[in-house]
């Protein structure tokens, strides 16, 4: 088996437990600190509001962008590049709050479609004649009403060439191609468009700047019950736990100890979070119940051992069995983590934009669940054993 360590013996549970109880009582405190004060950057599953997301056939102007929707009145806008570069995507998200000018609240689709109207003016893609028609923005059945109105019956009569199997036909065209068309030459290549109906999007179709790749509206009574469903999802998991390790181990002060132990990876992970501005949603809420069900494996691995050599080894000082069973398996510990680890840096360096929050929140907490596991489970058994007495700690 590869070890780490051989006949590992260092002093962990004497007075060097004191400087652990500094350190993880210091990276609480700042993290209840940086949540109190800096409060989360809510995404929009917990904030409410609306998400639109956009693909650009060029490099996106981002501060172009801001400046066409800052004149559109629209509110609060944060705008994000996502992906690769070489993408051209933007994520534009519009809070909740947004008020049109009569006072009532704009509902998501308005302000998706305020949004696009805004940057097509601003972009200069807004222009054209009267009834042209936009291929990078349309859907299948605004294209299909719009064939419809503008082909002669003789060219939608053939078996296959209908206005709504042309819409289909071009929309798949465009999906494709990565979601925009570039080039209006094209449109005579696509099988089941007529010449005559291409020539016509040829005319009177303007291939506009970007495309809209998705859409996502949050009311504000949802987010608000998505937070405080995430709460009692935690707070749950913490009992649960708690009951769990009880039963497991016949004594309440094990639970205890390893549940303030989950408490100090979760608030630690979810101050990072905080301190970094980065947003914090529903994939996140999902780390933070990862890292609990990390943090109580690695937690239990320690204490079995524990409890094994307490009854092996009676007569020996607690602290003292406390100390060699920590060695004994510390390199399971780290090899166990060391991997963990390497997948989440992995997400964390390729996963993109989108997967940030979460892989950075997971590598946080892999990093303070195993720290505690050691450091602060185990060391508050010692120090519950010296303070209550064998009673309540020995199992």
């Amino acid at each position: 088996m590869l070890q780490v360590f051989h006949n590992a013996n260092f002093p962990l549970m004497g007075r060097t437990k004191i400087v652990f109880f500094l350190i993880s009582t210091t990276a609480f405190l700042a993290s209840v600190g940086t949540i109190l004060t800096r409060g989360f950057n809510y995404g929009i599953d917990f904030a409410g509001g609306t998400a639109v997301q956009l693909k650009f056939l060029q490099p996106p102007h981002v501060e172009q962008m801001r400046a066409a929707l800052e004149k559109g009145g629209l509110g609060d806008i944060s705008i994000q590049q996502i992906g690769d570069v070489a993408d051209h995507e933007v994520l534009i998200r519009v809070e909740e709050q947004t008020v049109k000018a009569g006072g009532s609240k704009s509902e998501g689709g308005e302000i998706s479609t305020e949004i696009i109207e805004v940057l097509r003016k601003g972009l200069g893609a807004g222009g054209g004649l009267s009834g042209q028609i936009d291929l990078n923005l349309v859907t299948e059945v605004d294209l299909k009403d719009w064939l419809t109105s503008h082909l002669p019956a003789p060219a939608q009569g053939t078996a296959g060439t209908d206005a709504g199997a042309m819409a289909h036909a071009v929309i798949g065209y465009r999906t494709a191609h990565g979601g925009l068309i570039a080039d209006a030459g094209g449109l005579a290549t696509i099988a089941g468009l007529p010449g005559e109906a291409a020539a016509l999007l040829r005319q009177q179709g303007i291939l506009g700047p970007f495309t809209v790749r998705s859409v996502e509206f949050v009311g504000p009574t949802a987010g608000k019950e998505l937070l405080q469903n995430t709460l009692y999802a935690v707070l749950g998991s913490v009992v649960g736990i708690l009951f769990y390790v009880w039963l497991r181990f016949h004594k309440w002060m094990w639970g205890l100890t390893s549940v303030i132990a989950l408490v100090h990876d979760v608030v630690i992970a979810a101050g990072a979070v905080s301190l970094t501005g980065r947003e914090f949603s529903l994939p996140v809420v999902a780390a933070l119940l990862t890292i609990l069900g990390y943090s109580i494996n690695d937690t239990i691995v320690v204490f079995d051992r524990i409890r094994e050599n307490l009854r092996l080894y009676r007569d020996r000082d607690f602290e003292e069995v406390v100390n060699a069973s920590i060695n004994q398996t510390l390199s399971r510990t780290i090899l166990t983590s060391f991997t963990v680890f390497i997948a989440i840096m992995a997400l964390y360096l390729y996963g993109g934009d989108k997967l940030d929050p979460l892989s950075f929140c997971l590598l946080v907490g892999v990093v303070f669940g195993t720290y505690s596991s050691v450091f602060v489970a185990s060391a508050l058994l010692v120090v519950a054993f010296r303070r209550l007495g064998a009673k309540y700690v020995k199992a």
